[in-house]
């Protein structure tokens, strides 16, 4: 079961392209200058109208020029914060400490420290138990890589040994671990640590040995011995370790290093730690390669797919000074740790859902961006990822919009009809099939209304608009229900867009 803990920041950005509340350049001849708001509430808001050399004289010079411009994006890159919930975890290293294991303690020791602060960086609260030999006070520090123990230098363990433990996040509990003991040590061993141990916690135990284990070790001396009984002997130990205290122990993992088949460094294959990694779902390294460094990456990113859960739920960012970002431009990536990309598809709502599917919190009066339930289920794989959110008219092709005049501003909005805007320079007038209506909520986020026919269209769409005379329209007028959401809602300010082709309202 997973519970609720730390909230820690991963990487989420977002960037504003078009249709952002600011001037965006034109395509033609003379629209190097872009186009700019003007007007207000407090009458006819006019739009700058660039010419294309679209309908009309074309010249500036007489005649009516109809201009629908097509610009570039402005991009402008802005950070929001994602919410992950990050379990603590426990883990429980057995360092065989026989004479043959000197190399790998060696090992061990200097790993351990990247290991610890990986899992730490990543928002986890990680205790390590160590459980093994230590190394005498007496033994000089240039001569610790010939005393068969361990010792664990800061910033982890305390590196005065044999006194090394350093709480909360280290302890050392003093105990012989030999080639085929370690799971019975473990077992013998549980009223020292089992007083560390944390409630809701993830449990890894880490094996480190050079021979395989027995458990229980009796069974060498028993009549007939049953050393070989890999089944007896796996179900035992996975059977009896969390017994007694699953509310501290469970959910819990076995993994190790250990040979994986008979080679010189090893006194034969670990076929009993192997069997119980299968059966708990750890992860193991071969201990025949001498190279620790990716094992201890591994057992991190294992630790880290079980003590790390994706909220997938994105918190969006207010928009900074003068942008605006559109909800009906954006589009979702996932970028994957291996830098693997997928696009991922907006629907409507949870209930519209569908696999590598997203959805805003609130399409009127969005907060987040929340993932569907197969594709959360399909980012859990892969929790150290980013997605990136992109705003703007990459999504519509060719749509950025060029101009913006408000219809109404300040706080408590609720003028549901607004004054036709003009063209701001003499011989140009508003497009009305490249005109939208948006409204700006109180976190910076436009929303685009949608155009029908005439007001009795308005009963079968959401966020809908109309024209009070669709020929020669004076005032644009909100549906009766979309002015409910627009008093609801109190948005900032409503606007009107020139330069993209007008939206159709959607149908229920």
């Amino acid at each position: 079961m997973r519970r609720p803990g730390l909230v820690l920041p991963l990487g989420l950005s977002l960037a504003c392209l078009g249709a952002c509340g600011q001037a965006q350049p034109g395509t033609g001849a003379d629209a190097g200058s872009g186009s700019t708001a003007s007007g207000g509430a407090g009458g006819t808001p006019k739009l700058e109208v660039p010419s294309d050399g679209g309908a009309g004289s074309g010249d500036g010079t007489g005649g009516t020029q109809v201009t629908t411009v097509m610009g570039d994006c402005a991009r402008t890159t802005v950070t929001a914060s994602d919410t992950s919930i990050a379990e603590p975890a426990d883990i429980i290293f057995l360092v065989d400490t026989s004479s043959s294991m000197l190399d790998e303690i060696g090992f061990v020791q200097a790993n351990l420290n990247a290991f610890s602060e990986r899992l730490g960086e990543s928002g986890v609260d990680t205790r390590v138990i160590m459980i093994a030999e230590t190394i005498p006070a007496d033994v000089p520090e240039d001569m610790r890589d010939t005393v068969a123990g361990v010792c664990v230098d800061p910033p982890l363990g305390s590196g005065s040994c044999p006194e090394d433990t350093l709480l909360p996040h280290y302890v050392h509990i003093e105990r012989r671990v030999g080639g085929a003991d370690a799971l019975d040590v473990l077992m013998s061993t549980k009223d020292a640590w089992i007083e560390h141990m944390r409630p809701g916690t993830l449990t890894a135990i880490v094996a480190v040995s050079d021979a395989d284990a027995a458990y229980p070790q009796s069974i060498i001396y028993g009549d007939p011995p049953r050393w070989e009984d890999i089944d007896f002997m796996s179900e035992q130990f996975f059977n009896g370790f969390a017994v007694s205290h699953r509310e501290l122990l469970e959910p819990w993992t076995l993994n190790g290093v250990f040979a994986f088949s008979e080679c010189e460094y090893s006194e034969g294959a670990g076929v009993l730690y192997t069997r119980l990694v299968e059966m708990t779902g750890g992860v193991a390294g071969d201990l025949c390669e001498q190279d620790f460094e990716p094992i201890f990456e591994n057992l991190a990113a294992s630790v880290l797919e079980h003590a790390v859960t994706l909220a997938c739920e994105w918190e969006l960012p207010t928009p900074e000074a003068g942008q605006t970002f559109s909800t009906e431009l954006v589009q979702v990536t996932r970028t994957f740790a291996d830098g693997a990309t997928e696009g991922l598809i907006q629907v409507p709502s949870e209930a519209e859902c569908l696999p590598g599917g997203w959805y805003f919190d609130d399409p009127t009066n969005p907060s987040r961006v929340l993932a569907c339930p197969e594709t959360c289920d399909a980012l859990q794989s892969n929790v150290e990822g980013a997605l990136d959110v992109v705003f703007g008219c990459d999504v519509v092709a060719g749509c950025a919009a060029s101009g913006a005049g408000t219809l109404a501003e300040g706080p408590g909005v609720d003028v549901c009809t607004w004054p036709m805007p003009e063209a701001e320079a003499a011989g140009t007038v508003v497009d009305q099939d490249s005109l939208n209506v948006r409204y700006v909520t109180q976190t910076g986020f436009g929303v685009l209304l949608g155009r029908v026919a005439d007001a009795s269209a308005c009963t079968s769409v959401d966020r809908g608009f109309y024209y009070d005379d669709p020929e020669q329209p004076t005032s644009i007028v909100a549906c009766p229900s979309t002015c409910d959401t627009l008093q609801a809602t109190e948005p900032m300010k409503v606007e009107a867009l020139f330069g993209c082709k007008t939206k159709d309202a959607v149908v229920r």
